[in-house]
């Protein structure tokens, strides 16, 4: 599977720039997410427990901006793993597709044909693992 990496990695460094802007999204969601605790916590301990439903209101609002921002961000940050993932996959299909049509005829008489699909099927199936969940782990 390491070899299989090298490879990704190689057609990855095409999208440096749009992968950067994702994970950069990945940190903020991770801090946006601390922040909907301390809100509520606040809320429950200042508003609710002093009876100042003023300051309910306003905490609640705010952290009702804070979802919609998570969400917002969250939405951006799928789109761009997506989009990155998507190109990465139709470079390196069309790279294995160029690779084998410009093969000379020789090169299918020196492997036999379980060989190559065996071979084949191991790229496709490592192309179609790779989804833009999987990217976000890496």
């Amino acid at each position: 599977m390491g070899d299989y990496m090298k490879v990704l990695f190689v057609y990855m460094k095409q999208f440096k720039g749009k992968l950067m802007i994702a994970v950069s999204l990945l940190i903020v969601l991770s801090a946006l997410s601390v922040i909907p605790a301390l809100l509520i916590k606040n809320i429950f301990d200042k508003g609710i427990s002093q009876s100042d439903f003023g300051y309910v209101v306003r905490l609640g609002l705010i952290l009702a901006v804070i979802y919609i921002v998570k969400s917002t961000l969250n939405y951006l940050s799928n789109v761009v793993f997506t989009n990155v993932s998507q190109n990465i996959l139709l470079n390196l299909r069309t790279d294995i597709s160029s690779k084998l049509l410009n093969s000379p005829m020789d090169f299918f008489g020196l492997y036999s044909s379980g060989y190559l699909t065996s071979r084949l099927m191991k790229l496709m199936l490592l192309v179609a693992s790779f989804q833009q969940t999987h990217l976000k782990s890496y």
